[in-house]
């Protein structure tokens, strides 16, 4: 090992002896208080404060699991899958200005936007998704490809 290492692997040591020090007065000065009878009004004062504290966290934790439950609606109702595919409509000849940009809720339904970019101007398409498929028109290759992306974002 070099110095630097020994120095660093000090520094460390002496960071962690400091800190169990630290808990050990700690703990010590709480046993000293439980188990010293005549520090009765002291133990009832510190079973409440934990109790209050127990029965802050027990609500702190409701409030997240409801947190939690209300994100969940959310995100299998809303749009949380996005495929997107980049193409050229017209061959070698164009730029790649065209694509497709699939947007799926949590059950893999929602909309395919396609946007073809040909010499003659600009064309939109949506198509409607259902559970993953298309509900009426065939898709392209490339809306395919979008939607296969979108669909393979796992949560």
């Amino acid at each position: 090992m070099d110095l630097f290492a020994i120095i660093i692997a000090s520094i460390f040591a002496i960071i962690l002896i400091a800190t169990n020090l630290f808990w050990w007065f700690k703990f010590r000065k709480v046993e000293a208080i439980i188990t010293d009878p005549d520090h009765r009004a002291t133990k009832s004062l510190i079973l409440k404060k934990i109790s209050n504290q127990h029965d802050l966290l027990d609500k702190e934790i409701d409030d997240l699991y409801e947190i939690n439950n209300k994100l969940s609606k959310v995100t299998k109702r809303g749009i949380c899958k996005v495929g997107i595919n980049r193409f050229n409509a017209l061959g070698e000849k164009g730029s790649g200005q065209s694509f497709a940009l699939a947007l799926l809720n949590f059950k893999d339904s929602g909309i395919i936007i396609s946007t073809l970019q040909t010499s003659q101007g600009n064309r939109i398409f949506i198509r409607d998704i259902k559970e993953g498929q298309s509900d009426g028109s065939p898709l392209s290759q490339d809306e395919k490809f979008a939607l296969e992306r979108a669909k393979q974002i796992v949560f």
